[in-house]
């Protein structure tokens, strides 16, 4: 069998690399729902086929499966990721390092974020340029990293794009935004349920695409796709394979 060949999405054109980036949230997505949780989202796993141009999630070693229409793995914290500067920011903290934290949808999907923000700060003409906090992100601790984009998040504004992504600045840095609130309220949420047991609501996976749609869409950016594939069913026939591979284990 010959396998097609797979280029790195970070040489695709900006604007070319944003429908990438939405064809690969969307890949994810409808995999989570199928019960395939990939667990490493990273630059480097987001490829293209030069030939049809559509872009592939690559790389399954660290993917997890779970039932269909689950909102947890059967995973926690680092047990199933590997990719320091583009985790989720809770996952990055001592409790999600030793697998205190249930993964989510959420946690690959800031991944996809952070993916967009490295893009938009290292990749010029097609090759990344690392430099001070992402040099450092690159060969740095749990802590050093949770350190450095806890920085660039307080100081989002700052954040500058590289020649080619400043049409996509506004989505990034709101896309910052966004995620410094959410993690102010969570840590607020935690809190209270430390202090007085109030649970700590989750919200489902459609939640945060849409979330992040409504981001895109008030900076007056485009998302590159229609967003249907949010309310995707689960075949039966998919149920039934699940439940008979379980059972011959």
């Amino acid at each position: 069998m010959t396998c097609p060949i797979l280029e790195p999405a970070r040489k695709l054109a900006p604007q070319a690399f944003w429908v990438a980036l939405w064809e690969a949230i969307r890949c994810h997505y409808i995999l989570w729902r199928i019960g395939v949780a990939h667990g490493d989202i990273s630059l480097s796993n987001i490829m293209y086929r030069e030939v049809t141009g559509k872009c592939i999630l690559n790389d399954y070693d660290l993917a997890t499966l779970m039932d269909p229409g689950t909102e947890v793995p059967d995973c926690k914290g680092y047990e199933c990721t590997r990719t320091r500067p583009f985790m989720a920011m809770d996952l990055l903290k001592a409790e999600g390092v030793v697998g205190h934290v249930y993964r989510r949808y959420r946690h690959d999907l800031e991944s996809f974020c952070w993916v967009l923000v490295w893009v938009g700060a290292c990749v010029q003409d097609g090759q990344e340029k690392l430099t001070g906090r992402y040099e450092k992100m690159v060969v740095g601790t749990h802590d050093d990293v949770h350190q450095a984009k806890s920085v660039l998040l307080m100081n989002s504004a700052s954040y500058t794009t590289n020649d080619g992504y400043d049409g996509l600045e506004y989505v990034i840095v709101d896309w910052m935004t966004w995620w410094r609130e959410f993690w102010w309220n969570m840590d607020r949420a935690l809190l209270r349920h430390r202090r007085r047991g109030i649970p700590v609501k989750e919200e489902p996976a459609e939640y945060f695409v849409d979330a992040l749609v409504r981001v895109v869409v008030d900076v007056a950016q485009q998302v590159p796709m229609k967003i249907d594939w949010l309310s995707v069913e689960v075949p039966d026939s998919m149920w039934r394979q699940y439940q008979e591979r379980h059972a011959l284990q």
